[in-house]
């Protein structure tokens, strides 16, 4: 890439003008990294300055590692696209839809649903859960019961609506059901370790702990440090816990920009991947999702009424806004603390900008998320037509 420095500036600037505290960026192609920068501080308080390998909590950028793992069970024939969760949770077996809430009261109705959720409903976020920080009903529904998102009912029928939610938990616990093994284990054995990802883990070692970038809340404007914490929380599930480096990401997405493999480690057969990335949810669309606790996020996702979602990422389809943008067809998605990714199989790239800043969808972090695809598309032969 022949515009690093412009990359450079721009990162640096923002961080200059304490928009955000640290940022880690990279870029990658097929078979080698076009770009990587560190900048800011990972520790503002003991004014320690970001490291290119620090390391970050991903939280949903967990996902797509969960998505993978799934793809392998139906690879080697142990679930089915369209098998009933059921079939390994069966406290999941005929679930309940909500047909009336009354907000005041906090009360509801319910019918059964007219079909099973299935492994397929859980890739795509369409089985009908939903995350108490987009969904009032669940929110509600959580702080009045105490009960977890995923044994409530169902916000609707299985298939009917796309909406953003705790799915990939559940499929994190079928991959330790069918496997007998924890996500630690199956990730490190299947994908993490084939593909040299040495910093992607649940369990933090404590050797590491110096290189944890701290969290910075915006409040009325002013990024607030939380003081570090002794002991990095431990939580090994399917739709958050892991902590990560950008290196590793980025090496991680290389794997889907060749079809499955990666210096001749083999994760996933092209058709895995090729159904991962094609859109799985019809005339549906990826909607809107409002920030309920605006503390801890805002609306998004950018693409929101007109994406497309595939096994385990939202797919581009298409915008008018700039000529600098990833390609109709690209997938992307992001994590609670403005962790972000992407990759392009149109352009053969693929990146991750990592900050450390709440609330998730920080309108700042967006702005900088959006700025870095612009500068990384300006990038020769990367340019593409408006669609």
């Amino acid at each position: 890439m022949n515009n690093m420095a412009e990359i450079d500036e721009l990162l640096q600037g923002v961080v200059d003008r304490n928009e955000i505290p640290g940022v880690v960026a990279a870029v990658t192609g097929r078979d080698r990294i076009l770009y990587k920068g560190a900048f800011g501080n990972m520790d503002t308080a003991n004014n320690v300055e970001m490291s290119a390998d620090a390391i970050f909590e991903i939280f949903s950028l967990t996902k797509p590692f969960t998505s993978v793992a799934v793809m392998m069970l139906l690879e080697e024939g142990r679930l089915g696209l369209d098998h009933p969760v059921s079939d390994f949770l069966p406290s999941l077996r005929k679930p309940e839809v909500i047909t009336r809430f009354d907000e005041a009261a906090v009360t509801y109705e319910t019918k059964p649903a007219e079909g099973e959720i299935t492994i397929r409903h859980l890739l795509t976020h369409t089985a009908g859960f939903g995350y108490m920080f987009f969904s009032r009903i669940i929110n509600l529904l959580m702080k009045k019961t105490g009960k977890n998102a995923t044994d409530l009912p169902l916000l609707f029928e299985p298939g009917t609506r796309w909406m953003y939610g705790p799915s990939t938990r559940v499929l994190g616990r079928v991959v330790e059901e069918i496997t007998g093994m924890t996500l630690e284990e199956y990730f490190r054995s299947r994908i993490s370790g084939p593909l040299g990802l040495d910093d992607t883990c649940y369990l933090l070692p404590e050797e590491r702990y110096n290189r944890l970038v701290t969290t910075h809340r915006r409040k009325d404007g002013k990024l607030i440090e939380d003081p570090g914490r002794e002991e990095p929380e431990t939580n090994m599930l399917g739709d958050t816990g892991l902590y990560s480096t950008a290196g590793d990401y980025v090496r991680f997405l290389q794997m889907f920009l060749n079809d499955g493999a990666l210096d001749n480690t083999r994760i996933l057969s092209k058709e895995s991947i090729d159904m991962m990335v094609r859109n799985q949810i019809g005339e549906l669309v990826v909607e809107i999702m409002p920030g309920i606790i605006p503390d801890m996020t805002r609306p998004f996702p950018i693409g929101g009424g007109r994406d497309k979602f595939g096994l385990g990422f939202q797919i581009t389809a298409g915008n008018g806004e700039s000529s600098y943008l990833r390609s109709p067809g690209s997938c992307g998605w992001a994590g609670m603390k403005n962790t972000f990714f992407w990759f392009d199989p149109q352009k053969e790239i693929a990146a991750v900008m990592m900050i450390q800043v709440l609330p998730f969808y920080d309108e700042t972090c967006v702005k900088v998320l959006g700025d870095f695809e612009e500068e990384v598309y300006k990038g020769p032969g990367f340019q593409q037509e408006q669609c």
